[in-house]
């Protein structure tokens, strides 16, 4: 009997410590030894999906997240081809490079749910190549929030009601409209007792701070660490010093909810937030004898934010005013007490200066926590209600109207604040929670330079090999469109504009690979009229309006002859990412790199018709989308040809015909005279 009570306890530990990620999709299923992928895919939500030890060698040119929709499609091959990319965990468009058992939280596109998607994969967006996937099952129970309904007693037990109470997820509870009209030592809670018995009201688990005075203000509860709500049967709000309940809802057994909320804005349950830019958000709140505050949102190295009390109790005034700055200094976070004796910048402890600057007041505030991440600052601090500092700190009231003031603007070298660029002010009762915040903006940075446009005129033979795009300063500001990571590279050129004459024949040498069996390894070269490329894609009705003027065959597949070994320009060994001028200093960090030493080439020739003239043409590439650029043709320019250069002309132009008339002779020298290209 012991064995078998062993048993049952350790199944259930198992059960109650198992890692929840949502409803199990499935494995990924590897569709090619050449990448290797894994994991184990969840439905998190009916937008968000997990996947659990995430495995991929890195592998492979624009690999992405992708999905496929039903009726995308007959089958799953053309499901995905007509697929939808997602963005990878840190919210980049870039394509995914290795991952190592990590498991990663994703975000379905816009506009997309999980009932409307047939496949999930690990797809090469380049080549249009399904690494892997894992299929989507018709009747999926994806979790999803409950809403378990109004919330209080009838009639009201200290004003506490609610309009609804959601569990957004597994960690995550939504009150809607919270009532309460105040009293010391009242939280939100959770229990599984009896909760009309004080003796085990007792052992309710505590998930949010002493409760304020709040009139219909929306509360989004981040439970603690460990504290999952589906092991409870009650969400309460009790007195703790009375274990008396003034409000309960039961909670349901076998919820399927989500692992994870999807809600942007979390906004603790005393906290106030204000949204005083459209970037930059500052969260206070009262906690015991301390004012906490919160700055979050874009800020540039030499710039600060300053948040703190008016210098007038009526309304917003600078001069007077007792604020915190806070910015970032190379790397480390600073919070600065600063009195406002003046709107002059600070000289000998007067006009707007640190309060440890001169004076006999002291830097009264406590930095918390401070990084910045991806343009972001969050900075945290806290200081005391009342300072005991009446001449330069000023008392903040608990429940009555506090008048904020907050300012944004440079820094100099001695880290002082300087005059602000932005300023205002707002006034705040404590006791009331409120929040105009919403999702703050990523921040915004002009784009890198992007290379000038080349031509080549000058000759009629082409090298093709392949190379690095440039990205955004590259082929993306050439095209404006985006590449995957490799373009064409014509005569060491990246995806140059090719300027060429009708009825002159041009050479093109290419190397940019022959290995059908190795996709990268594969960008067969040719001449069209489509400026996207990878005909190869194409079915027999969309190649209707496409020409295909060189490099390929009769029946739309690459020319053997045309094929080349690959050969690529690279970063050197050590570079590191940077933005460059121009192509040419670009092209100083690259090394040409060729699979096979010798290189072998392939070679087609290319002759313009005169009904080209004014045409754009483009070298595209068979396999993929977006790897070449424009070819332009343009009518013989006139040129007088120096006298040297016709008697060579003339030497070989009739050393080849025996008994021609020298009149003959002269005459099928002049087109060299007259036409010769320039």
């Amino acid at each position: 009997m012991k064995f078998y009570i062993f048993l049952a306890v350790t199944c259930l530990l198992v059960e109650v410590n198992a890692q929840y990620y949502g409803k199990f999709i499935g494995a990924l299923k590897q569709l090619t030894n050449d990448y290797f992928i894994a994991g184990t895919v969840y439905a998190a939500d009916e937008n968000h999906l997990y996947i659990e030890n995430f495995e991929h060698d890195g592998k492979g040119p624009g690999v992405r997240f992708w999905v496929g929709k039903v009726n995308g499609g007959a089958d799953m091959n053309a499901i995905l081809n007509n697929g939808v990319a997602l963005l990878d965990e840190n919210g980049s468009d870039k394509p995914i490079k290795k991952y190592d058992k990590k498991t990663i939280y994703l975000t379905l596109p816009i506009g997309i749910k999980f009932k409307d998607v047939k496949y999930f994969s690990i797809w090469c967006d380049t080549a249009n190549v399904n690494f892997g996937h894992v299929e989507i099952p018709s009747n999926l129970d994806v979790p999803v929030k409950r809403q378990l309904g109004s919330f209080g007693f009838s009639p009201a037990k200290s004003g506490v009601k609610a309009e609804d109470v959601i569990l957004e997820a597994i960690q995550t509870i939504l009150v809607k409209k919270f009532e309460f009209s105040g009293g010391d030592n009242v939280f939100f809670g959770l229990m599984s007792g009896d909760y009309t018995k004080p003796d085990q009201v007792k052992l309710a688990t505590k998930i949010s701070d002493s409760l304020l005075a709040s009139n219909q203000a929306d509360k989004l509860l981040k439970l603690p660490i460990g504290i999952d709500v589906r092991n409870f049967k009650n969400f309460i709000v009790y007195n703790s010093q009375t274990n008396e309940v003034y409000g309960k809802k039961d909670i349901p057994s076998g919820l399927n909810i989500p692992p994870k909320s999807s809600t942007t804005t979390v906004l603790p349950s005393n906290e106030h937030c204000k949204q005083i830019t459209d970037d930059v958000a500052v969260f206070y709140k009262v906690d015991g004898l301390d004012l906490v505050v919160t700055v979050d949102g874009v800020l540039a190295d030499d710039n600060y934010i300053a948040f703190g009390i008016s210098g007038s109790s009526t309304g917003t005034q600078m001069v007077g005013g007792d604020v915190v700055a806070v910015y970032m200094d190379n790397g480390n976070a600073r919070a600065i007490d600063y009195y406002l004796s003046s709107k002059a910048q600070c000289s000998a402890g007067k006009g707007v200066c640190p309060d440890n600057d001169g004076a006999t007041a002291q830097n009264n505030v406590e930095l918390i926590s401070g990084k910045k991440e991806n343009g972001r600052v969050k900075i945290q601090y806290k200081r005391k209600l009342s300072t005991g500092d009446n001449e330069f700190d000023k008392d903040i009231s608990k429940n009555q109207d506090v008048q904020f003031i907050w300012a944004k603007g440079p820094y100099n070298a001695q880290k002082q604040i300087l005059y602000h660029s932005e300023r205002s002010g707002f006034a705040s009762n404590l006791a009331t929670v409120k929040s105009d915040c919403k999702q703050t903006t990523k921040p915004s940075t002009a784009p890198p330079k992007g290379f000038e446009e080349i031509t080549i005129s000058d000759t009629t033979e082409f090298e093709v090999t392949l190379g690095s795009s440039g990205g955004e300063q590259g082929y993306k500001a050439i095209t404006k469109t985006n590449s995957w990571g490799i373009a064409y590279y014509i005569n060491g050129k990246l995806i140059p504009v090719l300027k060429l004459n009708p009825n002159v024949l041009y050479t093109f040498n290419i190397l940019t690979g022959n290995n059908t069996d190795v996709d990268p390894e594969y960008h067969p070269f040719y001449i069209t009229n489509d400026p996207k490329g990878n005909y190869r894609a194409y079915d027999e009705n969309q190649r209707k309006d496409i020409k295909i003027y060189a490099g390929l065959d009769a029946n739309g597949k690459p020319i053997p002859s045309a094929l080349g070994t690959y050969c690529s320009y690279k970063k050197k060994d050590g570079v590191q990412p940077k933005v460059y001028d121009s192509f040419p200093s670009f092209s100083e960090d690259l090394k040409k790199v060729c699979r096979h030493d010798p290189p072998i080439k392939g070679q087609f020739k290319f002759t313009p018709t005169s009904d080209l003239v004014g045409k754009e043409l483009y070298y595209q590439c068979y396999a993929h989308n977006n790897l070449g650029w424009k070819i332009v043709v343009e009518m013989l320019t006139f040129a007088i040809v120096p006298l040297y250069y016709c008697v060579i002309c003339f030497h070989v132009n009739t050393s080849f015909v025996a008994n021609e008339p020298f009149h003959v002779k002269l005459f099928r020298v002049i087109p060299y005279m007259v036409f010769k290209r320039t």
